[in-house]
């Protein structure tokens, strides 16, 4: 994610802030606390910006481009950390996401390809660290995210959000996108670059260039229903498949990481192999 560097603005006018990318990071930051933007920043001014912003306040406007035309998630299950439940937790969202079927993940194994379970780390301990280790959906963090970002019941200004809506340069001097259309969008005291790994707009607020680099690595992801995999006696054998547990499998220089999510009614398994 990148974030362009701030004009002044008087503090008797509402800030703009313009999001690009309306995913789980361009969601996350209607959200989060400006004490994430870079400390360079002019000292007096980002005091300023604190006191006065905290994304979502009533003197805020933001506007969410996103260039899907129906903003919704697809993928499969994701896991956060401890650190990033936090997050979840502060903003109040957890009893939304529980009611999807959110799970506490209780442990990491890694298991050989016959099966053969050699480690496991218990993350049920690890409470000192101020959260869980969580298991999700994309699809639901993605829609509890994007109800919190609208909702106007919630505190501060609501998110508007535009689909249909492709990025493909910023201004950072005059706070303005041009968008595929010709469109230009401009009036913006802070743009917020995060619109993926594939980014149009990162070149244009960090000056330089920045492309993604092979890895070595390629993954392939799937779900599967988790009944179907309850009626099959080998699979039983060597996991539960409505247990919230992740579970690694190694060999050959290859990776299968798996888990449940929504309460164990889908099953999500991403293979990780050497690319080419």
């Amino acid at each position: 994610m990148a974030i362009s560097p701030i004009p002044s603005n008087p503090s008797n006018q509402e800030f703009r802030i313009l999001i690009i990318g309306g995913g789980i990071a361009g969601l996350s930051t209607v959200s989060t606390s400006l004490s994430l933007l870079p400390h360079h920043l002019n000292p007096q001014l980002m005091e300023k910006t604190l006191q006065a912003i905290a994304l979502r306040s009533p003197t805020r406007q933001i506007t969410v481009l996103e260039q899907s035309s129906l903003n919704r998630e697809i993928g499969a299950t994701i896991s956060l950390q401890p650190n990033a439940s936090q997050f979840i937790s502060s903003w109040g969202l957890s009893p939304q996401l529980l009611a999807k079927g959110a799970m506490v993940d209780k442990a990491f194994r890694i298991c050989a390809t016959d099966g053969t379970e050699f480690k496991r780390v218990d993350l049920g301990s690890k409470r000192q660290y101020g959260g869980e280790r969580m298991l999700y959906h994309r699809q639901d963090l993605h829609d509890v995210l994007k109800q919190a970002a609208v909702d106007k019941t919630r505190e501060g200004k609501a998110a508007e959000i535009r689909t249909g809506k492709r990025v493909v340069s910023v201004d950072c001097e005059k706070g303005s996108v041009e968008l595929e259309d010709g469109t230009t969008m401009g009036g913006y005291d802070l743009i917020v670059a995060a619109d993926g790994i594939r980014s149009q707009a990162r070149e244009c607020v960090v000056g330089q260039e920045s492309k993604s680099c092979r890895t070595g690595q390629a993954a392939y992801r799937m779900m599967i229903d988790d009944s179907a995999l309850e009626c099959d006696e080998e699979i039983r054998k060597f996991l539960d498949p409505r247990e919230a547990v992740t579970t690694m499998v190694m060999g050959h220089k290859n990776r299968l990481i798996m888990g449940p999510a929504r309460n164990g009614e889908v099953f999500s398994i991403v293979a990780m192999v050497p690319d080419g």
